[in-house]
């Protein structure tokens, strides 16, 4: 039965003979009439005709011949329709069914309970995906690429590649030269000297410490305010570096791995192999390291760096993985010019669509901080800003972060959540 349209004091005579269509005729003193009704809107119905015949269901109202029709639910006639004399009195009423269904929870509606409600998703400003719940992100309506990107120009560096953000301030390095560059904003750019040697330079931003190093070398330095770097020792080429639960890692070349809890100091440890290693990322509580070559088929996981754990590709396709850790709280695996993406790590969905500036199709380099995105993209190494972006892949959606708005006294008792379906 469709969904009923409730309408006050409407109350007509009808001049209908017998068990058809309705023809609904003038209001009944004190009542509202027809003309009150909405033209193909379903309404519930009672029809009394005489002292003991009766019916009640639902039925569409046609407002060219003033027509309603009739699907009874209960009647005198066996729940059947009732023969109509032609002096029955139609009111326009609200079945139990139907005022059951006005209350209850509608997709999107939000509450706060101790306990997960089944089909409710916490609103904590996870990433889901589309074809998971349809109804609840065709309501979000969380496509990316609806903000306002500003072209930028960063000086002082050479060929920026990558990005980070520490001690309050954007810093950029690049593929040419040995300086860096700081901004407060995203707009104006000075240079900085890395004193980390020469060529392609690579960032990793701690807690309290911003490491920078040199691409396949020793030469390596840290900054607690982004603006002055002071050398340091590392005793392998390291070409990959990582920050996550209180620890730098770095990987490289004949099975170099090493840890760091500050960025100054670093600890050679065992490798879990001991070829050369081409990724490191941190993501979801873990460091994910990999080797050289398409034939590899596994990965190396840890928590800490130090104790690692073989697990094999969960790859979309037999490639040598290419993986970065986004701000929406997904990996992208480019394959070739298709990407991919992830939220555990295990299971894989192919992207489609412009999700960046001009078109671009995911953000080369992104970092979200101090109220403001930037964005390299690649190959271009252009880099663009916008105060707020949502990084969730087109087949993906995101619900609201509510976690700040719990009363004080149901803090880690209670959460908000969403009606999913």
């Amino acid at each position: 039965m469709a969904a009923s349209t409730l309408v006050d004091l409407v109350q007509v005579s009808t001049a209908t003979t017998g068990t058809g269509t309705i023809t609904l005729g003038s209001a009944v003193a004190h009542f509202r009439g027809s003309s009150a009704l909405t033209d193909g809107a379903t309404y519930d119905y009672r029809i009394s005709d005489g002292a003991s015949d009766y019916e009640i269901g639902s039925g569409v109202y046609t407002a060219s011949g003033t027509t309603l029709t009739r699907v009874p639910l209960y009647s005198s006639n066996a729940d059947a329709a009732v023969s109509l004399s032609g002096q029955a009195t139609v009111t326009i009423t609200a079945l139990s069914a139907s005022l059951l269904a006005i209350s209850a929870p509608q997709t999107g509606d939000i509450k706060l309970a101790t306990t997960a409600p089944t089909g409710w998703l916490p609103c904590e400003g996870a990433v889901y995906t589309k074809a998971s719940y349809a109804a609840l992100a065709a309501l979000l309506g969380s496509i990316p690429g609806d903000y306002t990107w500003t072209a930028r120009t960063v000086t002082g560096v050479t060929a920026p590649s990558v990005y980070a953000y520490a001690a309050g301030l954007f810093v950029a390095a690049g593929d040419l030269g040995s300086n860096l560059a700081t901004s407060p904003d995203g707009v104006t750019w000075t240079a900085r000297t890395a004193n980390c040697g020469s060529g392609a330079l690579t960032l990793c931003a701690g807690t309290s410490r911003l490491v920078v190093f040199t691409s396949g070398s020793t030469a390596i330095a840290s900054s607690t305010d982004g603006l002055t770097y002071t050398a340091r020792t590392i005793g392998a080429n390291v070409s990959y570096m990582a920050f996550g639960n209180s620890v730098f890692v770095a990987v490289g070349t004949s099975g170099a791995l090493y840890t760091s809890a500050d960025g100054d100091t670093w600890t050679s440890r065992t490798a879990p192999n001991s070829g050369t290693y081409v990724g490191l990322i941190f993501f979801n509580g873990y460091f994910y390291a990999w080797l050289y070559g398409a034939g590899n088929t596994t990965m190396y996981r840890s928590a800490d760096g130090i104790a690692w754990t073989a697990r094999p590709f969960r790859a979309p396709t037999a490639s040598q993985p290419s993986l970065r850790v986004q701000p929406g709280g997904y990996v992208t695996w480019n394959i070739n010019g298709a990407l991919y993406s992830s939220v555990d790590m295990e299971n894989w969905v192919l992207q489609t669509g412009a999700m960046m500036p001009g078109g671009v199709h995911t953000p080369y380099q992104p970092v979200v901080a101090g109220g403001l995105a930037q964005v390299l993209s690649y190959p271009a190494s252009l880099l663009y800003t916008s105060p707020e972006y949502d990084f969730t892949p087109a087949t993906q959606f995101r619900t609201p972060d509510l976690s700040g708005e719990v009363p004080q006294a149901l803090q880690g008792k209670a959460k908000f959540y969403m009606k999913a379906a």
